[in-house]
């Protein structure tokens, strides 16, 4: 696999035209200022791409019967383990999620060779202009953040995309949290700010003597020099020839409940719960982040990865990439130990399964243990007619003999 798999393309052949469909002009531009610099935007989008890197990316094919089986293995290595020479799947995931979430639109390179993907690669898209070939084909003429360009067919463009609503192609800009962000880093310089200050000696210095403008100057400077610059211990010397007034400075404080205010506007524009972040979450509250944020991912990222890495025919014929958030499912102590009180005793978890839950190892043969209190659906009826069939004969109401009957 060459470590540049853009040295091969060329400029196609043809004539474009600037693709319009029906909202404006299709270009990208990244966002002019970078929200991924303040800290508490970087949290939550750290926490939501650390979670979507654990998605199981799978070939699957779904056979005219109805049946599904694993397929493409080739495929399913570079999907799960290594896409590309510079990164594991865990990698490449997490920075598709994390560009998706700084600039809303996320592309990835589907690097292609003799017909099959050989490479995949996440790309740092600072602009992007969507272009119309002659022939219908829609190709992506893209800046990349070392100035380099390349025209990529689109047709091998993984692009992911959140806010879409102006554009027929691109997702919107980040403009909407531009304020809140701007207003986080004010609190953490004002901080900063208000440390440094209380740190300072400040006041006035009044000359008992009458002095020149220049020699005024030169005294100030001395002073400067000798006082205040450098001076941590608090402490202002002087001798007769100066009186020194102090000046307490009452320098202004951030308010918690507005710290507060400005980390639930970032949060809520990524849509995550501070919980989530500083991992203090329950069962119900990583349940309804899951179900809300996760799972939509996960079925946009199964999608477009479906669509962009197999042809119309081969979907048409059951060909598709799985999504799977099975390695992040979150249950608590607590609730694992209720879940194996009901379900063990009705076989429903195997012994392997039941062991995973509690964290302990898998025994080399597995089996299902069940409670004699079940029986299978299908001998219940047969099981109440004899029960029925037996209380009757105590009762003496059982069938006659042949004897009897003569």
């Amino acid at each position: 696999m060459p470590l540049n798999p853009f040295a091969a393309l060329r400029r196609p052949k043809q004539q474009f035209t600037r693709l319009e469909v029906t909202g404006p002009s299709a270009t990208f531009s990244a966002f002019s200022a970078d929200p991924y610099a303040n800290d508490i935007f970087r949290a939550g989008v750290d926490a939501i791409a650390r979670l979507a890197a654990k998605f199981v990316l799978q070939p699957r094919i779904t056979f005219s019967d109805g049946t599904t089986a694993d397929a493409d293995d080739r495929l399913a290595r570079l999907l799960q383990v290594e896409p590309n020479a510079f990164m594991s799947s865990f990698d490449m995931l997490y920075q598709i999620i994390t560009l998706l979430y700084t600039n809303n639109n996320s592309y990835l390179y589907l690097h292609r060779a003799d017909g099959q993907i050989v490479g995949l690669y996440p790309l740092h898209v600072t602009a992007c202009e969507f272009t119309e070939a002659t022939d219908g084909t829609v190709w992506c003429a893209m800046t990349f953040a070392n100035g380099r360009t390349a025209i990529l067919p689109y047709r091998d463009i993984v692009h992911l995309r959140r806010f879409f609503r102006a554009g027929d192609v691109a997702g919107d800009g980040n403009d909407a949290i531009a304020p809140a962000v701007e207003l986080a880093n004010a609190q953490n310089r004002a901080i900063t700010d208000a440390i440094r200050q209380g740190g300072r000696v400040r006041g006035l210095v009044k000359f008992t003597g009458a002095l020149g403008p220049s020699k005024l100057a030169a005294y100030q400077q001395a002073f400067n020099e000798t006082q205040l610059t450098g001076n941590n211990s608090g402490v202002i010397v002087t001798d007769s020839a100066l009186d020194f007034t102090p000046i307490t400075d009452s320098a202004p404080t951030i308010n918690a409940q507005d710290v507060a205010e400005t980390k639930r506007k970032v949060f809520d524009y990524l849509g995550i719960p501070e919980a989530i972040v500083n991992s203090s979450f329950d069962d119900d509250g990583f349940g309804a982040f899951e179900e809300s944020v996760l799972e939509a991912l996960a079925l946009q990222t199964s999608l477009e990865f479906t669509r962009k890495c197999y042809s119309p025919l081969q979907v048409a014929r059951g060909r598709r990439i799985e999504c799977s958030t099975a390695r992040i499912r979150f249950i608590g102590m607590r609730n694992r130990v209720e879940l194996l009180k009901h379900a063990t005793p009705m076989g429903v978890l195997s012994v392997n399964e039941t062991r995973d839950l509690l964290g302990l190892s898998p025994l080399a043969e597995d089996r299902v243990l069940q409670s004699l209190n079940y029986i299978d659906q299908d001998v219940a009826e047969d099981y109440q007619l004899n029960r029925a069939l037996i209380n009757a004969r105590k009762d003496g109401l059982g069938t006659r003999s042949k004897e009897n009957d003569d």
